[in-house]
């Protein structure tokens, strides 16, 4: 006897897609349950588990189904040959980095690498679903060698290192690290005063000699002489000791070969010794 109750009708994929990736970067694949899931879409969690046969497979299925959909905007955007090969290759960049903290594309993506290193059925996954990314930028490559746009080379190799640069900047992004934004610049230095060793443009007054024969002082009326005299130099200030310094070697005991002064690791508190004229203490 057939059952009188109506079927519910199966929600299309794309819905439940659309709500397992929605889940899944607001509170991560760890509390994602089939139950919940299926609450959400008012289906049952065996009828997901039909469908889909593990939570790993569902997110699979929602990161290929996620990139598609942004594989397509990808596809328009490098077959638009109005733009030379650098605007599409910004294109590409702005369609691979996420748009902010959250990105639920980049979500999904973090939770795949983060299943891979146990699943090798997610490792195969992940690699069928990136291949399309690095196929366009190989060719996009090799496009602006040929036009002189870009400087020869191995396109493979530089589209692997171009994607691997693009993850390490979109994970914190994604995440929402703080300081994933490169620092303001440093404001420039002020300039340095002038040198006090620079020559003096004033010139000297000539040396009279006397009727003794000997030369006189400089006249004072010279401009060299009413200029006042110039401020002492400011000695240098003694750097300040932290606690990590003491913990540096001590210089050995015996003669300092520049100076002939004898140098001792033993601390001197003071001294009294006095000394010739002349002549430095040892």
């Amino acid at each position: 006897m057939a059952d009188p109750r109506p079927r519910r009708p199966a929600r299309p994929r794309e819905e439940v897609f659309a709500t397992a990736r929605a889940a899944i970067a607001e509170h991560g694949l760890a509390k994602l349950t089939m139950a919940g899931l299926g609450k959400q879409l008012q289906m049952s969690a065996g009828h997901l588990l039909y469908y889909f046969g593990s939570k790993d497979q569902l997110l699979l299925e929602t990161l290929r189904w996620s990139e598609d959909q942004l594989g397509a905007r990808r596809r328009d955007a490098l077959a638009d040959h109005t733009l030379d090969p650098w605007q599409r290759l910004d294109a590409y960049l702005r369609l691979y980095l996420p748009e902010g903290a959250g990105d639920p594309r980049w979500i999904l993506w973090v939770e795949v690498w983060g299943r891979s290193p146990t699943s090798a059925e997610i490792r195969q996954g992940q690699q069928e679903i990136e291949a399309p990314w690095q196929a366009d930028l190989v060719a996009l490559i090799e496009q602006g060698t040929a036009t002189g746009h870009f400087t020869p080379g191995p396109a493979a190799d530089r589209a692997f290192q171009i994607r691997a640069l693009l993850d390490g900047l979109a994970v914190p992004i994604a995440i929402g690290l703080p300081d994933t934004h490169p620092p303001p610049p440093s404001p420039k230095p002020p300039p340095s005063p002038p040198s006090s060793c620079a020559p003096d443009p004033t010139p000297m007054a000539p040396r009279v000699p006397t009727p003794s024969g000997k030369y006189a002082d400089r006249s004072t009326d010279s401009p060299r002489s009413r200029r006042p005299p110039a401020p002492a130099p400011a000695r240098a200030r003694a750097p300040e000791v932290g606690p990590a310094d003491f913990l540096r070697s001590r210089p050995p005991e015996g003669r300092n070969m520049q100076t002939g002064l004898h140098i001792s690791s033993r601390p001197q508190l003071c001294s009294r010794t006095r000394s010739r004229p002349g002549r430095l203490p040892v």
